[in-house]
């Protein structure tokens, strides 16, 4: 909950600080990148800050007024809200705001309602899930499983939407429900399970985001932030592998008979409109603004396009590292052109999932729970695909800075020159 203010205290830089910290937390931000741009938001007010950004707690100092402010951090934001973040922290780096303006409408990001209604979030989530299930080359049969049982998890999911509890039951519920179908329809009519179809309504529950940020946060230095965020990731994919084992234990399926994926489709253009299919389903159930659709497509296309090439040649895990380091370099580009501000999360989370390791992780530790070796030893490749993201998003997130000040210095260039709306709200 947030915490308690006095009068007029949003007039004090410690308190804006830390409503920046908690803003990038609910916007699934890795802690050193967010201390980062904390520490911008001070420099542009004159403070001079100590901040320790957490997973689910900010502290800000403010030295030179002698001020300290602390706030959990509790949930995630959709993606116009993560837009709105952007806008507001990309106008408190260049003092575009008053520190109390800048407080209030970070504090009021939590309260947005959702532009989308509820059915139409409904049907996004279930494209998403159709569309993942092309991109993975499912077949006829199994794209209709999937869109089915991803209507009946984005329903849970809306519902329990507002209830801490509810929703973290979700991950284990979701993949109970899911596994459990997917058992029943597959065991009678083939002679295998596809232990990854059973994943795909629940994608965007699998914390392939949190797992590659842990990873980052680790390499940075950040122990307390990256070994917490791991815990909690792993644990995520611990519940679901156990929800999904004790599903198919009830379908009575024995363990020879789980495999990663059972036939796949041979049409060659299915995995690219799959790829659409699922970042529009996407966009629409967490809500992307208008002006990010047609960018979040083309850097969805293009991060896609790039593990499609470079797979083969140095293999799944680490192509998914090149993908990421590109998507991500998109991403920054069309920001940079805009104006500035933090990179926006709304254009590259539909990528990470796209390229998501969790589902494999879940896969691997489902065969290990289930003691089925072929799936279990998925698990090197899930940490690899982790650490070669990582690796990506690290190095695109240091070369990005760097092209940008060189591009400042060409003559007649600068941030978003040819934008007329740089700088202003959006």
């Amino acid at each position: 909950m947030p915490c308690v203010r006095e009068p007029d205290a949003e007039q004090d830089v410690a308190h804006l600080l830390v409503e920046v910290g908690v803003s990038l937390g609910q916007c699934n931000f890795p802690s050193p990148q967010a201390e980062q741009l904390v520490l911008q938001v001070a420099h542009a007010y004159g403070g001079h800050a100590q901040v320790a950004v957490l997973p689910t707690l900010v502290i800000a100092e403010d030295r030179q007024r002698g001020s300290v402010a602390v706030e959990r951090v509790t949930g995630t934001y959709r993606f116009d809200q993560i837009a709105a973040v952007q806008n507001v922290v990309g106008l408190a780096r260049g003092r575009g705001l008053d520190a109390r303006e800048a407080t209030q409408r970070l504090l009021g990001v939590a309260d947005v309602a959702a532009p989308y209604p509820g059915w139409l979030r409904v049907i996004g989530y279930a494209l998403g899930a159709v569309g993942y299930a092309a991109a993975i080359r499912a077949t006829g049969i199994s794209i209709a499983v999937v869109a089915l049982l991803a209507v009946l998890v984005v329903v849970g999911l809306l519902a329990a939407s507002g209830n801490s509890r509810l929703q973290a039951l979700m991950p284990v519920t979701g993949t109970f429900v899911s596994a459990l179908v997917v058992s029943l329809a597959f065991s009678g009519s083939e002679s295998a399970v596809p232990v990854q179809l059973a994943a795909v309504p629940v994608l965007v529950l699998l914390p392939g985001a949190a797992l590659t940020a842990a990873v980052i946060e680790l390499v940075s230095g950040d122990m307390i932030a990256g070994a917490s965020r791991l815990i909690y990731a792993v644990m995520i994919l611990v519940s679901m592998a156990f929800g999904f084992s004790l599903a198919v234990r009830l379908a009575g399926v024995p363990s020879d008979q789980l495999v990663q994926m059972t036939r796949h489709s041979q049409t060659a253009w299915l995995p690219w409109a799959g790829a659409g299919v699922f970042v529009v389903g996407m966009m629409l159930y967490f809500c992307t603004p208008g002006r990010f659709w047609v960018p979040s497509l083309v850097v969805a296309y293009l991060a896609y396009g790039v593990q499609v090439v470079t797979g083969n040649w140095v293999g799944s895990a680490f192509a998914a590292g090149l993908a990421s380091a590109t998507g991500l370099m998109a991403a920054s580009a069309y920001n940079y052109r805009r104006g500035g501000g933090p990179l926006s999360l709304a254009l590259f989370l539909p990528v990470f999932w796209l390229l998501v390791p969790g589902s494999v992780g879940f896969v691997a530790l489902t065969g290990a729970a289930y003691r089925n070796h072929t799936l279990a030893s998925l698990g090197i490749q899930t940490g690899v695909a982790i650490l070669a993201m990582a690796i990506g998003v690290m190095v695109a997130s240091l070369v990005t800075p760097i092209v940008a000040v060189a591009r400042d210095r060409l003559p007649g260039r600068g941030p978003g020159v040819n934008d007329p709306d740089a700088g202003r709200a959006r």
